[in-house]
C-alpha cells in the first residue's frame, strides 16, 4: 500500500515540471524507440544487431568502468547461438522472472568463462542491466531498477515495500510488483 494523496501531490508538482526534466530524461524513451525499430532476435548477425538496437542507450548500457553492453557483443560474436538464447530466454514472459534472470545471469557466465581471453574478469549482467534489457523489450511493464530511486520512492509514499541493498533478484521482481501493483492509480 501506498499514501495515494502524497503520490497525487507528487504527480501533480511532476507534471507541472516536467518541461524541465523532460530534456535530460528524453533520451532514454528515444533508446527504446530506437530499440524496438531495430531489435531483431533473428538477426543473421546477433553481435552487430544487438550493437545497433542498443546504440542510443547512452548510459544506461556503459559508463566509466561499466561495459555490460560491450560483453554481450563480445558474446554474441564468440558464441551467437548462446548470447541469442539468452535473450530468447529473457523475454520470454511465459517463463517466470525469476527464473529468467538467473539463467540469463548463468548463460553470461558460461559464456565469459568458456571464451575468457584474460580480459573478460566479469560479465556485467547484474540486475540493473537486466532491467535494462526487459523494460527496452517491455516498457509497459518494466522500468530500470535503482535500489536507491526505488527505496526513496517506497518511503516517500509511506508503502510498506523496502528493497535490500543487495542486488539481488528479489529486489527487481519486488520492485516491478511494486510499480505494477501501484499503476492502476496513476
Amino acid at each position: 500500500m501506498i499514501d495515494i494523496n502524497k503520490l497525487n501531490s507528487i504527480l501533480t508538482e511532476y507534471k507541472k515540471h516536467f518541461k524541465i526534466h523532460w530534456n535530460e530524461e528524453k533520451y532514454k524513451w528515444q533508446a527504446i524507440k530506437h530499440f524496438q525499430s531495430h531489435w531483431n532476435i533473428e538477426a543473421e548477425n546477433f553481435s552487430e544487431m544487438f550493437e545497433y538496437a542498443t546504440k542510443e542507450t547512452a548510459n544506461l548500457l556503459t559508463s566509466k568502468y561499466f561495459y555490460p553492453r560491450a560483453m554481450i557483443i563480445n558474446f554474441a560474436k564468440a558464441d551467437d547461438k548462446a548470447t541469442r538464447q539468452m535473450f530468447y530466454n529473457l523475454f520470454d514472459e511465459q517463463i517466470a522472472l525469476s527464473e529468467r534472470i538467473i539463467t540469463f545471469q548463468n548463460a553470461a557466465e558460461t559464456i565469459r568463462q568458456k571464451y575468457d581471453d584474460g580480459n573478460w574478469k566479469q560479465h556485467y549482467q547484474n540486475i540493473y542491466t537486466i532491467s535494462i534489457y526487459l523494460w527496452l523489450m517491455f516498457p509497459d511493464k518494466y522500468y530500470i531498477y535503482k535500489y536507491q530511486l526505488y527505496k526513496d520512492v517506497a518511503t516517500e509514499l509511506n508503502s510498506d515495500y523496502n528493497p535490500k541493498h543487495n542486488g539481488s533478484i528479489d529486489n527487481l521482481i519486488d520492485g516491478c510488483e511494486f510499480q505494477y501493483n501501484n499503476k492502476t492509480i496513476r
